[in-house]
Formats: C-alpha cells, sequence, structure tokens
C-alpha cells in the first residue's frame, strides 16, 4: 500500500491498548563475555480502526516492551473498517511473508493466528463477536434445537418402553396386574419430561460458559 493512502492518527483523545505480538533476545558476543538485550515488537489500536506498531529495544523486557509502546503510538493509522471485518480482499507481500486478508460474515470468526491475529483485534476487526445480540438473543436458537432433539429422544424412549410392555404381556401378564395403563402413561410422561429438560440444560450450561468465556480460552 503506497503511504499516500494511509491516514495518520494523532495519539490525542485515544483509549490504546496494547498487544505484545513477539519478543526476540539478542545475544552479542564480546571480549568480555556475551550481552544480552531483547527487542520487542508490540502493536496498539483503539479497537475501532486505529492501529499502529512499534519495535523496542532495551536490555530488560519490560523496558523494551515499553519502548515498542511509545514507537507505535508515533506509527497510528486509520483503517477502514464496515461491519466488523475489512471492506475488501486484499493481498501484499513483504520479503518472504505474503498476507491474505478476506471479509467475512458476523460470527465467522477471525481464521488468523499470531501476528495477524493480534493486528486484528487491535484494530477492531471482531467477526467471532455478534455485535449488538444479548445473551438471551444467542442462547434462544440453541435452546430451541435442544427442546426439539431432547423431546424427538424422549418419544423415541417411550416408544420403546410402549413395546417392550407390549412385547411381554403375554409372556408375564403379572406384570401388567402391578403396572396398570396410567403408571405406564405416567412413566412415559416423565420420561418425555426429562429428555427434555437434560438436554435444555446442558445446553444452557455449556452454550453460557462459552458465551463468558474470553478470546484466549476460545482461540488458542
Amino acid at each position: 500500500m503506497a503511504n499516500t493512502n494511509v491516514k495518520r492518527v494523532k495519539t490525542s483523545d485515544l483509549e490504546l491498548k496494547d498487544r505484545l505480538v513477539a519478543i526476540q533476545r539478542v545475544t552479542k558476543v564480546t571480549k568480555g563475555g556475551r550481552h544480552f538485550r531483547f527487542a520487542a515488537i508490540v502493536v496498539v489500536g483503539d479497537e475501532n480502526g486505529v492501529v499502529g506498531y512499534g519495535l523496542g529495544k532495551a536490555n530488560e523486557v519490560t523496558a523494551a516492551i515499553a519502548k515498542g509502546v511509545e514507537d507505535a503510538k508515533k506509527n497510528l493509522v486509520k483503517i477502514p473498517i464496515i461491519n466488523t471485518t475489512v471492506p475488501h480482499e486484499q493481498e501484499a507481500k513483504f520479503g518472504g511473508s505474503r498476507v491474505f486478508i478476506k471479509p467475512a460474515a458476523p460470527g465467522t470468526g477471525v481464521k488468523a493466528g499470531g501476528a495477524m491475529r493480534a493486528v486484528f483485534e487491535s484494530v477492531g476487526i471482531h467477526t467471532m463477536r455478534l455485535v449488538g445480540a444479548t445473551r438471551s438473543f444467542i442462547l434462544a436458537p440453541f435452546l430451541r434445537s435442544a427442546a426439539l432433539q431432547g423431546l424427538v429422544s424422549a418419544v423415541i424412549a417411550g416408544a420403546v418402553i410402549w413395546g417392550v410392555f407390549t412385547a411381554m404381556k403375554d409372556s408375564f401378564p403379572q406384570l401388567f396386574s402391578v403396572f396398570s395403563t396410567a403408571s405406564l402413561l405416567m412413566t412415559t410422561g416423565i420420561v418425555l419430561l426429562c429428555g427434555v429438560l437434560i438436554c435444555v440444560l446442558s445446553t444452557l450450561f455449556v452454550v453460557r460458559r462459552l458465551v463468558s468465556a474470553s478470546k484466549d480460552d476460545l482461540y488458542y
């Protein structure tokens, strides 16, 4: 991308979050021995279209990261974002690296790792987030599907129970003196209720746990 198309941004009135992309230890051998230094690559952004990168070098890790953050704040640019994703496909090549960026629908997720994921998260490209959706809105389709699956499973189980008792009617008539038709209907109803409740509660627990999880736990 040409420098004329890059919109520079000043750091004033911006709440920037920094992310460490990589840190390397550099060893320099001299007559006095080995001298260790650290180089840190940092990305900063406001998660709303502004992002910048910087390189910091120092004798300590914390100092290298701090220098990288200050350097990144001097290289902020504005990136266009439409519906939490890029407006069109982009491809770039630098040295032996090749980067291909393609728009995705909300909910697809950022299919990237390493440095690219840090840049996307800093600039605000989070297609894995359902923007504007409440927790109940996310849970509703999963709970409906779980209730339907639980009902179908329970109906199958009830049919199997009735089939077994019908097959055993002639061989073990004494069972029907203990279990009446009303008790069998009650047992079938309990099986139906338990099947639906188990599916709904298990789905509710899993989905709520995933919705509350952080991106670091979901993508690793």
